[in-house]
C-alpha cells in the first residue's frame, strides 16, 4: 500500500505564534502515527527557539524566507508517494510560497486559514487584507483542494468569502496528561489567563470585569495571572490599564510560560478565562480543560 506523504508549512513553530504552534505540531505526529509519511516545513528566524514534533515521527525542516520554503518543498515533494500540501495560515509570504510553489508542481493542497478569515481579524489593519485578497489571496484559496475549518463559527466566516470551495469542519485534538495533575493547596486562589497578549483576546475588557470582582469581598481571595508573549507592546497597554483601575496588587502580568511549565501553571490555576473577541478555536481553553480546570470563555469562541 502506497504511503501518503503530507508536506505541513507553517511560517513559524516559536511559542509565540499562539496556537497553530501547537495545533500542527501535534497534528503532524499524530498523521505520522497513522501511517503517513510527514515532512514539517517551518520558517525560522535567527534567535528563536522552535517547538519541534519528535524527530522520530517527523521531518522537520527550518527554512529562511519564502525561497527556502520553496526550495524545502520541491525537495520533500520528490520522495516517494503521492504527497499534498497542507498549508498554515493566510497573508503571509510563506502562505503564498507554498501554495504557488504546490500549483507549479501539480500538487493538490488545503489550507487552513486559522481563524484569519474571521470577521474580527479581517477587520484589523483591513486595508492591508484587502490588498493582499485581490493580488494573490482569493486566487490562492479558490484553487484550493479544500479548506479545514476547525469550529463552525470558523467554516461560517470562510464560507462568506470562498462560497463554492469545499470546507471540512475539524476540531484541533490536544494531548491529555496521563492523569489528571494534584491541585496545589493553600488558600489563594488563581483566574489564569494563557496566551498571547494582543488586542484580539480582550484584555482590558477582563480587566474591567475583573475591577468589579475585585470590589466584591466575596472575592478577596483571588488573583489574576495573566501569562504569555507579547505582541506589538500590548503588554504596556494592558498594565498601564491595570493601574488605571487600581488593580496592581490584584493582577499579575508576566511573560510567555514555557511549553514544559504550562502543566505548573494549569496546576496553580484554580479557573481559566479565555475573553477574546474572537477565536478560530481556543486550544488552550482544551488545554486548561484536559488539565481539569473550568473554563469561562466568550461567544467569541467557539466555546
Amino acid at each position: 500500500m502506497t504511503r501518503l506523504h503530507v508536506i505541513q508549512c507553517i511560517a513559524s513553530l516559536t511559542e509565540q505564534a499562539g496556537g497553530p504552534t501547537r495545533s500542527v505540531r501535534s497534528l503532524s505526529e499524530a498523521l505520522a502515527r497513522g501511517g503517513a509519511d510527514v515532512t514539517l516545513i517551518a520558517g525560522s528566524r535567527p534567535g528563536t527557539t522552535p517547538l519541534l514534533p519528535d524527530p522520530a515521527l517527523v521531518k522537520t525542516v527550518l527554512v529562511n524566507g519564502s525561497a527556502g520554503f520553496r526550495t524545502a518543498i520541491a525537495a520533500a515533494a520528490t520522495a516517494a508517494g503521492p504527497a499534498i500540501v497542507h498549508d498554515n495560515g493566510i497573508w503571509l509570504p510563506s502562505n503564498l510560497a507554498a501554495t504557488g510553489t504546490a500549483r507549479r508542481l501539480g500538487l493538490p493542497y488545503v489550507v487552513s486559514p486559522h481563524g484569519m478569515l474571521d470577521p474580527w481579524a479581517l477587520a484589523w489593519r483591513p486595508w492591508r487584507k484587502r490588498l493582499a485578497w485581490q493580488l494573490y489571496q482569493r486566487r490562492s484559496l479558490g484553487l484550493a483542494a479544500g479548506l479545514l475549518a476547525t469550529a463552525e463559527p470558523e467554516r461560517t466566516a470562510i464560507r462568506a468569502r470562498l462560497p463554492d470551495r469545499p470546507i471540512a469542519t475539524i476540531a484541533n485534538g490536544v494531548d491529555c496528561p496521563p492523569i489528571l495533575p494534584m491541585r496545589r493547596a493553600g488558600t489563594g486562589r488563581t483566574l489564569l489567563f494563557l496566551s498571547r497578549i494582543h488586542p484580539v483576546k480582550n484584555l482590558l475588557g477582563l480587566l474591567d470585569a475583573w475591577a468589579s470582582l475585585a470590589a466584591d469581598t466575596r472575592f478577596d481571595a483571588w488573583v489574576l495571572r495573566i501569562a504569555g508573549p507579547d505582541e506589538s507592546g500590548h503588554r504596556a497597554e494592558v498594565a498601564a490599564h491595570a493601574a488605571r483601575l487600581g488593580l496592581a496588587a490584584r493582577v499579575s502580568i508576566e511573560g510567555s510560560v514555557a511549553e514544559t511549565a504550562k502543566a505548573d501553571a494549569f496546576a496553580a490555576a484554580d479557573l481559566f478565562v479565555l475573553p477574546s473577541f474572537s477565536e478560530n478555536f481556543g486550544i488552550v481553553a482544551a488545554e486548561a480543560l484536559a488539565h481539569g480546570i473550568p473554563v469561562v470563555a466568550t461567544h467569541g469562541t467557539p466555546w
